[in-house]
């Protein structure tokens, strides 16, 4: 999903679920902005030894 919409997108999505999608069903887990950091930079590493 990082490299389909973007780092950018998934941030605003953990940060809020609803920000494009009133009614997603996401759950909004509370993340701090270091925890989506910290999770976007592990996502980041997937799938970079293709």
């Amino acid at each position: 999903m990082v490299r389909h919409r973007g780092a950018d997108f998934v941030r605003r999505k953990l940060a809020d679920p609803t920000f494009n999608n009133a009614t997603s069903m996401m759950p909004n887990f509370g993340l701090s902005a270091e925890e989506i950091e910290a999770l976007l930079a592990y996502l980041a590493t997937l799938g970079s030894g293709r």
